[in-house]
């Protein structure tokens, strides 16, 4: 992306013009310590579209939001919540990681029989995913398309980063597979609220149209919760929609 690029051409403009001034060697740490925690920091962004563009929000030229899932499907949590879309004739999009598929096949074929989305969140969700060099990121990534595939006949084209962090590797991966990475612009944090109360509180106030939902199908406190947020939405005259309709792209690669 273009704000990487800028930056690093920025740390290389201050490179040079230390070795033209001839500056001390220790002028260097706090200019490498700049740099460096400018890419951490942004890193961990993915609104920022630092490393790679991601999608983040809907147009607000209609009266819809998208909620998207990731983590799943899990044998538990995602028919409960399957059955609360259903009831609210609502559609979602769920960001499954690979391995989770396994035994699972019915619930992603449900998924989609029901008229919802599913995107590709990681083979592993590994805690140090976004460590991984570009070829191994895009390995586990056409693992996932491979695994979804044999369930629906479709490759997935929407990627959802793990933690929802970019980098150079991860960018480059993306870039290669062609897919369309989909950010959020409201964090329900709903892995980390200890009640439902608390997390209704945190929803509630974002419901406004264009906006993406970030939530996990691995809590019963999400699925209740939900059932409340559509219910809400209804009221505002808001639909629930995937998001690649409210983003108006393409979900998936068919043969």
């Amino acid at each position: 992306m273009l704000k990487h690029l800028a930056v690093n051409i920025a740390f290389g403009i201050l490179l040079v013009g230390w070795a033209v001034v001839g500056m001390p060697w220790y002028w260097l740490l706090p200019l490498f310590a700049v740099h460096g925690g400018i890419l951490f920091f942004w890193s961990y962004f993915i609104q920022l579209n630092f490393f790679v563009k991601a999608h983040c929000r809907g147009a607000d030229t209609d009266k819809a939001v998208a909620l998207t899932f990731d983590d799943g499907p899990d044998a538990t949590f995602t028919p409960m919540l399957l059955d609360v879309l259903k009831k609210h004739n609502a559609k979602a999009t769920f960001f499954l990681i690979g391995k989770n598929i396994a035994g699972s096949e019915g619930l992603v074929q449900r998924m989609v029989d029901e008229g919802h989305t599913v995107g590709n969140h990681s083979y592993n969700h590994a805690f140090w995913f976004d460590l991984y060099p570009a070829k191994r990121v895009l390995e586990e990534l056409k693992l996932t398309d491979e695994t979804i595939k044999k369930v629906i006949g479709k490759k997935p084209l929407l990627f959802r980063p793990p933690y929802g962090v970019t980098n150079p590797p991860i960018a480059k991966a993306v870039k290669r597979g062609r897919y369309e990475v989909i950010g959020w612009n409201v964090r329900s944090l709903d892995t980390m609220a200890k009640t439902e109360v608390e997390l209704a509180q945190r929803v509630f106030p974002k419901c406004e149209k264009g906006n993406i939902f970030l939530f996990h199908d691995t809590s019963e406190k999400t699925v209740k919760v939900i059932d409340q947020l559509l219910e809400k939405l209804t009221k505002d005259g808001l639909r629930a929609v995937t998001v690649d309709e409210l983003l108006d792209i393409k979900a998936y690669e068919i043969d």
